[in-house]
């Protein structure tokens, strides 16, 4: 199945506590989070098995990062988001 940017919706962005991704037809994907240099987060899950996905960022730093969601043929999407500090 094609990933496009039609299947998949990141919310909010900016975000502060935590991300969603919402799978829009199912399609099996696999998620990391890395900062803009390309390092890893402690984000990362083999199977995005449900319809909406949270993931807690509230850890992270603020600043640039990017979703890497890649289906099981192989084709990866990229999404930028903007993580800001908590306010608590």
């Amino acid at each position: 199945e094609n990933l496009n940017l039609n299947t998949i919706s990141i919310s909010p962005n900016p975000a502060s506590e935590y991300i969603v991704v919402k799978k829009l037809q199912d399609v099996s994907l696999s998620i990391s989070i890395t900062d803009i240099h390309g390092r890893g987060t402690h984000i990362s899950n083999d199977h995005l098995g449900n319809i909406d996905n949270r993931f807690d960022i509230s850890r992270l730093s603020s600043g640039l990062y990017v979703i890497i969601l890649e289906s099981d043929n192989g084709q990866i999407r990229y999404q930028r988001f903007i993580k800001e500090q908590c306010n608590y």
